[in-house]
C-alpha cells in the first residue's frame, strides 16, 4: 500500500513589500559610542568658540581701558614735570608717550633730565635704583624719538615717489621696491594719472607710453 505524502502549504516567496520596516524598528541604529563622540566633538568646538570670543571680548576691554587711561594723562609742558611725568609712567608705556609728546622733549628737557640723572650719580649717597631708572628713562625715551624720526623718513609723499620711479634706470624694480613700503595708494594713482593727461595735452607720447605702463604696473600693488 503506498503511503501518500502529506504536503504542506506551498511555500510563497515573500516580495521586498514584506521586507520593508516602515516604523523604523528594525533599522540598524549608531552604536552608542559613535553619538557619544559626535556629541562631544560638538561639544568641543562649541567650548572653543566660546573662549576664543571671550579672550577677544578680553582683550577689546583692556585695550579700551588703556585708551581710556592713556586720554586721562595730559603731558606737562614744564620740563621738570614733564621729567616727573616720564618717571610715573609704567615702562611699557613710556614710549607710546614719547612719540606722542615728540615735540615736548626739546633739548630743554633733556638738559633737566641731565641734571638730574648728575645730581643723583654724585650724590653723597646716590640711590642706586632711582639712578638706574633715570639712566633707563633716557635711554628708552632717545629710543623711542628715533623710531619716530625712522618713521617720518620712510613716509614720502606721492609726488616724491612717483618722481623716484620715473627717475630710476629700471622703473619696474623701482615700483616694486615702492609696493614693498606700500607707497602705492590711491593718491599715487591719481598723480599718475593727472601726469598721463598731461603729457598726452603736451604730445609728449613716449611719456604717456611709459607711465601708461608703470600704471597698468602699479594697480596691481594697488593698496588702501
Amino acid at each position: 500500500m503506498a503511503i501518500s505524502r502529506v504536503r504542506g502549504p506551498p511555500c510563497i516567496a515573500r516580495s521586498p513589500a514584506c521586507l520593508q520596516d516602515p516604523e523604523g524598528l528594525f533599522a540598524k541604529k549608531p552604536a552608542a559610542s559613535n553619538l557619544l563622540a559626535r556629541n562631544m566633538t560638538k561639544r568641543k568646538y562649541g567650548l572653543e568658540d566660546a573662549a576664543e570670543l571671550e579672550v577677544k571680548e578680553l582683550k577689546a576691554r583692556e585695550q579700551k581701558e588703556l585708551q581710556r587711561r592713556r586720554d586721562a594723562r595730559t603731558p606737562p609742558e614744564d620740563p621738570q614735570q614733564l621729567v616727573t611725568f616720564f618717571l610715573d609712567l609704567p615702562g611699557e608705556e613710556i614710549a607710546w608717550e614719547a612719540a606722542r609728546c615728540a615735540p615736548l622733549l626739546t633739548p630743554a628737557f633733556f638738559l633737566q633730565l641731565d641734571r638730574i640723572i648728575g645730581a643723583e650719580r654724585f650724590a653723597a649717597k646716590p640711590d642706586a635704583t632711582r639712578l638706574k631708572q633715570l639712566e633707563q628713562l633716557r635711554d628708552d625715551i632717545t629710543k623711542a624719538l628715533e623710531g619716530v624720526k625712522t618713521k617720518l623718513a620712510e613716509t614720502v609723499t606721492p609726488a616724491e615717489s612717483l618722481k623716484g620711479v620715473l627717475q630710476a634706470r629700471d622703473k619696474k624694480a623701482a615700483l616694486l621696491e615702492l609696493a614693498g613700503k606700500n607707497g602705492i595708494n590711491a593718491a599715487f594713482i591719481q598723480l599718475l594719472d593727472e601726469n598721463i593727461a598731461t603729457a598726452g595735452a603736451a604730445q609728449q607720447q613716449k611719456a604717456v607710453e611709459v607711465m601708461t605702463k608703470l600704471r597698468a604696473e602699479a594697480s596691481r600693488y594697488l593698496t588702501a
